[in-house]
């Protein structure tokens, strides 16, 4: 290989979504005259791509989501800042469920965060060293948005969600010291009582009104954000599915464990993550509920909005003034006592909606734009050209 290009890695990923994005951005990166080739870390051949392609041609810089790679150490420094090879990583999650994908440090590494709860849980708990930032959204453009006029789509309905029994967790917290299981649940009640806080902001609240100073033992700290994170979206998720199933819907994810006998909605347990592009293009409605952030915009609403679909999803205020100018985005307060009766009235006014089809058409052509991966890729080079800067005028000034 002579030509630049650009090392990307994946790693663990459900339905292999992040392989399919990784693949989506990269080659936006042809405008620039860059190729790219990616590593899969879950095989068992990585290391020996890794140094053949660093052998051949050292990349312009590598990339990856959710820090993978990032880490990697050559005597007991990070390899790529040993190589002076820039590496930046676009981060998807919370830094509290693993906190070790954050943890690389070194010069040239960059950390770019969709959302700003991320970003105040790396700066403010884990205080971290490395330069990180905030980057916009991007979302693959669907090829499929306009196969099939919005009258026409098969599908009332799609949602698509990973299934978590949130009985299982509450009697995995039950077998905990009262004082940890005290800790979950009353952060967890204050998440699911329409607080406007991160979920870092609402723990932190919690462990000082009970007196836990965890100190220097973050495990305490991280763990306890993580639990109720996972627990706070399997209860949201779990709700809009006991509200969804009573429409003529189609269900992606295991839910066997509710009672669905009554169901209008169909179910399947999975699907690749290459074919949700085409799925939410036969749909009229998109069904999102969003992670545990007041800051940021879940990839199903992007999704759905450039399937020219309408969305229905659980809002944060941050969501709702993102999305305004969307007349097809109809978000909820999904921890509201009236939320049943909000959710049926949205969906049946969609449904029963004449202006529909040009409301998602609209609302498809403004997304193209918002979330555009193109835009998403001018945006992270600027951070190249920042370590370039760093290294041509600021060598001086390091400490």
């Amino acid at each position: 290989m002579t030509s630049p290009y650009v090392l990307g890695f994946v790693g663990e990923n459900a339905n292999d979504i992040l392989l399919w994005w990784s693949h989506e951005i990269l080659k936006s990166l042809s405008r620039y005259g860059l190729g790219y080739e990616i590593v899969d870390l879950r095989k068992s051949d990585a290391f020996q791509k890794v140094n053949a392609f660093l052998q051949k041609k050292p990349p312009t810089f590598c990339f990856s989501f959710q820090g993978m790679g990032m880490n990697a150490q050559n005597e007991q420094m990070n390899a790529w800042s040993s190589m002076n090879i820039p590496f930046i990583s676009y981060l998807g999650d919370n830094p509290y469920h693993m906190h070790s994908l954050h943890a690389a440090r070194g010069k040239g590494l960059y950390l770019l965060y969709s959302c700003r709860d991320f970003l105040q849980t790396y700066t403010e708990i884990l205080q971290g060293k490395n330069v990180a930032s905030l980057i916009r959204y991007p979302y693959p453009t669907n090829i499929h948005a306009d196969e099939i006029p919005w009258n026409e789509r098969p599908l009332n309905a799609v949602f698509v969600k990973t299934a978590v029994n949130t009985t299982l967790i509450e009697e995995n917290w039950n077998k905990a010291p009262k004082k940890i299981s005290t800790l979950l649940y009353e952060s967890a009640k204050i998440a699911l009582g329409g607080s406007t806080e991160t979920i870092t902001s609402i723990c932190s609240s919690v462990f000082d009104t009970f007196d836990f100073h965890y100190g220097e033992n973050l495990e305490f700290f991280l763990s306890a954000c993580s639990m109720v994170d996972h627990y706070v979206r399997a209860m949201r998720a779990e709700r809009m599915v006991r509200e969804l199933v009573k429409h003529d819907a189609f269900i992606v994810g295991d839910w066997s464990y509710l009672d669905c006998s009554a169901a209008k909605a169909r179910f399947v347990k999975s699907l690749p993550a290459h074919q949700l592009n085409a799925l939410y293009s036969r749909s009229k409605i998109t069904i999102s509920t969003q992670p545990c952030v007041q800051y940021g915009i879940h990839e199903r609403i992007m999704g759905g909005l450039m399937a020219k679909s309408a969305v229905i999803s659980d809002a944060s205020p941050f969501v709702r003034d993102t999305l305004k100018d969307f007349p097809a985005f109809f978000g909820l307060n999904i921890d509201s006592l009236d939320f049943p009766e909000r959710f049926s009235h949205n969906f049946k006014t969609i449904l029963e909606d004449a202006d529909m089809p040009n409301k998602t058409s609209q609302s498809g052509i403004i997304a193209e734009q918002k979330f555009s991966i193109d835009a998403f890729i001018d945006e992270l080079l600027e951070y190249i050209q920042i370590e370039v800067y760093r290294r041509m005028n600021l060598t001086a000034y390091a400490v």
